[in-house]
């Protein structure tokens, strides 16, 4: 989450990384706390290495998850005893492992800001546009099994709450007893969004935020829903695994279709927040099914959430029908117009 080739599986080539850190930037990544807004700006690291490892884990009683944190002056494996908190109180980003002792699922956990697989040599921007991109086409990881690891492979993160972009590349690895990942990382810090004012009724929340629902990113075979977030401050989240307000069933599921989960309508024209919220909220529906024969390019939609108290303008912008079925979205969002 097109956009669909932008977080596309890494190729196994090794990315050339960026330029070292001036001395200065060098100098004051070190001296930085947590990540906060008085961070430096560019480039702090390049190819810093930190590793995972069960023979490390075993000397250290085995806890259940190892940690590696991504400081502001580099890549480094956390003592188990410590947090993972610098000295303002903002949680590093990081990596998360749960060695084979522990009995745990051995996988990697990302630390829940959304993460892209890339492939290439990324740049810090194309770094930042591959994430945006996964959360709209529902390729953003949480997690990734270690069993499917490859040295080489290479994940973007862009952590908007505390302004950084990280670059993740498995430097080198060993899935066989004792196992032992070693990770080159790449640090950014970049400016924090400023926190915009809450939307007055009916003023845009967004505005042509286009997605994508359909097969090709499923997980585990192509008979998966997939559905999409549509009414938060941020923009569509389309996913594979969860519940949203609007669904995708393939045809596998008893019929080709995509399913509101609130008060919906079609709509036709150039319509507004006020006009859609009417639409919708007076349809007299608490959800709406459309077959995926009904749609086409132009076709329009008008959901309201009372939960949210917003309005969305939901646009077709292209219909595919093959094998891996897609419906590529324009969504406009609004704060719900004041009751007349």
């Amino acid at each position: 989450m097109f956009l669909l080739a932008t977080a596309a599986g890494c190729s196994g080539s090794t990315p050339k990384p960026p330029p070292s850190p001036s001395t200065s930037a060098s100098q004051a990544a070190a001296t930085n706390g947590s990540p906060s807004a008085s961070a430096p700006m560019g480039l702090l690291y390049s190819g810093k290495s930190a590793t995972f490892s069960a023979v490390w884990a075993v000397e250290h009683r085995c806890p259940v998850n190892l940690h590696i944190d991504f400081t502001d002056s580099g890549a480094k494996l956390r003592d188990p005893n410590t947090s993972g908190v610098g000295p303002n109180g903002a949680a590093w980003p990081g990596l998360t492992w749960s060695p084979p002792c522990s009995g745990m699922t051995p996988q990697i956990n990302f630390d829940g800001q959304p993460v892209a697989k890339v492939s290439g040599s990324p740049t810090q921007s194309s770094c930042q546009a591959a994430v945006e991109q996964s959360l709209r086409n529902g390729t953003a990881l949480q997690s990734y099994s270690v069993r499917a690891l490859a040295a080489g492979d290479t994940f973007c993160e862009y952590a908007k709450p505390v302004g950084r972009v990280i670059l993740m590349q498995v430097a080198s690895m060993s899935a066989n007893t004792p196992v032992q990942i070693t990770w080159s990382v790449t640090e950014w810090a970049v400016p924090q969004p400023t926190q915009a004012a809450p939307p007055t009724p009916g003023g845009a929340i967004y505005a042509d935020q286009t997605f994508v629902l359909g097969t090709k990113g499923a997980k585990g075979g192509d008979c998966t829903p997939s559905s999409v977030a549509l009414q938060g401050l941020d923009g569509p989240i389309v996913n594979y695994s969860g519940s949203g307000d609007l669904s995708y069933y393939p045809e596998c599921l008893g019929g080709a279709k995509i399913r509101f989960y609130g008060p919906a309508a079609q709509v036709n024209g150039d319509v507004g927040a006020a006009a859609c919220e009417d639409a919708a909220a007076g349809s007299g529906q608490n959800s709406l099914d459309v077959d995926l024969s009904a749609l086409h390019a132009g076709s329009e939609y008008c959901e309201f959430s009372s939960k949210t108290d917003s309005v969305v303008l939901v646009k077709v912008v292209s219909v595919s029908t093959d094998a891996s079925a897609s419906i590529q979205f324009s969504a406009t969002s609004w704060k719900a117009p004041v009751s007349q």
